[in-house]
């Protein structure tokens, strides 16, 4: 409450130093909220409290609602983010809307970090079988194979890499994947990109 009355300079103007302060003051405070959320969620998934509202959800706005989540972010490096479906319009999901979106949105985050400048993100929706797969692809510099059977696992994050987040979000997402009765993997290479997808059981 404070940091938003001394933004809304209720109490005054501020100078440039002063509102670049705040707004350091304020992303870390959102940082801190988002870590806590991220281990309250998987203290919950791992206790086995976790509640899930397995309904049939439309693919289309599961993915519209976290595109705009990460507009913002996008924006910031001029990365365009694209949709493509391949289903038919009756064709739903059985799915927690919630978490499912939240698994999203960690996908397309996470792509966002690693593209370049300039780039593009796409999101492909597609039947196959008894299951609709949602895949997120980016161009950025790829994760090593080796790396791949480690990147779901709690507190992994890929050496080299800058450290800014808290190695927790494709683990949670791992489980709330599972926990719908989906399944979820990585198809990656150095120099070549990224593509993190999932599958959920057709209604």
């Amino acid at each position: 409450m404070g940091v938003q009355l001394l933004g809304n300079q209720k109490f005054g103007d501020l100078n440039e130093q002063q509102q670049e302060l705040l707004k350091s003051i304020n992303e870390d405070g959102q940082r801190l909220l988002d870590i806590t959320g991220e281990l309250l969620n998987l203290s919950q998934v791992e206790s086995g409290n976790i509640r899930l509202t397995i309904e049939k959800c439309a693919p289309k706005e599961i993915v519209q609602t976290a595109v705009k989540n990460v507009e913002k972010l996008a924006e910031q490096k001029n990365i365009s983010i694209s949709t493509e479906f391949f289903l038919e319009d009756n064709d739903l999901v059985m799915a927690d809307f919630d978490k499912t979106v939240w698994v999203m949105n960690n996908f397309l985050t996470n792509a966002v970090k690693h593209s370049f400048q300039d780039e593009s993100i796409r999101i492909l929706v597609e039947k196959e079988e008894s299951f609709i797969q949602f895949s997120i692809t980016d161009t950025g510099s790829g994760i090593d194979e080796k790396y791949h059977r480690q990147i779901f696992d709690r507190y992994f994050q890929v050496p080299g890499e800058h450290q800014n987040g808290t190695g927790l979000g494709l683990a949670i997402s791992k489980n709330f994947i599972e926990k719908q009765n989906g399944e979820i993997g990585v198809n990656s290479s150095l120099n070549h990109g990224s593509t993190f997808y999932f599958r959920l059981p057709v209604s």
